[in-house]
């Protein structure tokens, strides 16, 4: 494994492990499939997420809460209520995260709920989030007829909810422009999703 794929592992494993969507072995497949066709030290691997993962968790007992994530968490729940399709880290790339919320909404329209519109950010907005140079989240949104008036009724209700979580946001209030939430400080553990999940099982 030469220099340069380490580096590039590397850093996709600090950031895994800083997004808190993944769980270890998650991760290791992550790589795997992503390097295929390198030569990767799977014992190396395997140990240096192992110690990243667990740092991370160790940090995490020291956080002030609630975290930034865990108040998105809940604003996006809140959304899903008002039957808004709130996602997170959908897919890399906005086209990625359109298509996961098509799928959210089929399955809604399959139980007879017609989903109002959608929020969601992908991983490359996760990228810029956690950067500390940059620290900002843009969220996509819409409605689902694309009827701007109903989009900008989303955007502020969004925006809204946001503010009154403590979070600091910038938008032009149109439908053509994203929703940033500024100075966002990710803190954020896998465990925190498996315990979501079990709560949801």
């Amino acid at each position: 494994m030469n220099n340069e794929i380490k580096e590039e592992i590397t850093e996709q494993v600090n950031d895994e492990v800083i997004f808190g969507f993944s769980t270890k072995e998650e991760i290791f497949d992550d790589i795997m499939d992503v390097f295929y066709d390198e030569e990767v030290d799977e014992a190396w691997l395997k140990t240096f997420i192992d110690e990243k993962y667990e740092a991370h968790l160790e940090e995490s007992k020291t956080w002030e809460r609630p975290t930034d994530y865990e108040k998105l968490a809940a604003v996006f729940e809140e959304l899903n209520e008002e039957n808004i399709i709130s996602l997170h880290k959908a897919g890399y790339t906005e086209q990625d995260g359109y298509d996961d919320v098509v799928q959210v909404a089929d399955i809604l329209r399959e139980d007879g709920v017609e989903p109002a519109g959608y929020c969601f950010y992908h991983t490359q907005d996760l990228e810029r989030a956690v950067n500390p140079e940059i620290r900002n989240l843009f969220l996509c949104f819409d409605s689902f007829d694309q009827d701007d008036k109903k989009t900008v009724g989303i955007g502020k209700m969004i925006v809204g909810k946001l503010n009154k979580a403590g979070f600091k946001t910038s938008w032009d209030g149109t439908a053509d422009q994203r929703i940033e939430i500024k100075g966002i400080g990710w803190l954020k553990t896998s465990e925190e999703e498996e315990e979501i999940e079990e709560e949801d099982d």
